[in-house]
């Protein structure tokens, strides 16, 4: 019962991603951009809120149960105990679903080559990173994030429930160092009003520091050993970059 309630923690926390791709395009808002970019994350909140809780509600009033890895999803079957199985709103609402994702998987093609571009300006990663391009996009963060997802599509053979852990991990990751950043931030600075948002940034990163422990703990087999592995390989190599860039300045 305890690994059953931790590997469905693990897996409920993976719905809260997304957020991070508001915190690397912060710069990109109409100003104030703070401010902004904290009202999207609220809206976001509440929409992941009523819909887990929504469906959760569903999902108990007509007994739905998760079928085996290649059935239909608990959104699938709440469509179709709603509607009817042979109404043609289950494949409008599954068009629907699909356009989600779609646009979910675009929002990586934002964020990153942002982020990439932010490394690059701060000596972390090749300047190339903060060109951009004829379309004003940082078009080779672009082309190596759409490399490195052909390639673990490729490699995992398009299986969602073997690449959601790797996606689990490194954004937990990231909500820990970030939390800890903004931690370390509030002692250096110490502006008014320091002191409780340190703590709430304290707070927040032990909770997502625990999250990151069981999601690693659970999932450590079914892929997330690859990101244990590569991501102190990446801090390395922008270590290195960086290093490189110092002697070739001095």
């Amino acid at each position: 019962t305890t690994f059953l309630l931790l590997t469905a923690f693990a897996n409920g926390c993976t719905a809260m991603t997304g957020v991070e791709a508001i915190l690397d395009g912060t710069p990109a808002f109409k100003p104030p951009e703070s401010k902004n970019a904290a009202n999207t994350m609220t809206v976001m909140a509440v929409l992941l809120g009523v819909l887990f809780v929504g469906l959760t509600v569903v999902s108990v009033a007509f007994g739905l149960r998760p079928t085996e890895p290649g059935g239909p999803s608990i959104v699938a079957m709440a469509a179709e105990v709603t509607f009817g199985a042979g109404s043609p709103l289950v494949p409008v609402f599954a068009a629907a679903t699909a356009l989600i994702l779609f646009l979910a998987a675009n929002t990586s093609f934002n964020a990153f080559p942002r982020l990439a571009a932010i490394l690059a300006e701060d000596g972390y990663m090749p300047r190339q990173f903060a060109f951009r391009g004829d379309r004003l996009a940082f078009s080779w963060g672009i082309a190596l994030l759409a490399a490195v997802a052909f390639g673990l599509l490729w490699a995992f053979g398009g299986d969602t429930h073997a690449l959601i852990p790797l996606y689990s991990v490194g954004v937990f990751l990231c909500f820990t160092l970030s939390q800890s950043g903004m931690v370390r931030h509030w002692l250096r600075v110490r502006e008014s009003g320091w002191q409780w948002r340190l703590t709430v940034n304290a707070f927040g990163g032990v909770l997502t520091a625990i999250v990151l422990g069981i999601v690693v703990f659970e999932k450590f087999g079914d892929g997330a050993y690859l990101v244990v592995i590569l991501v102190p390989l990446l801090v390395a190599m922008m270590l290195f970059i960086h290093r490189q860039y110092a002697r070739s300045r001095q």
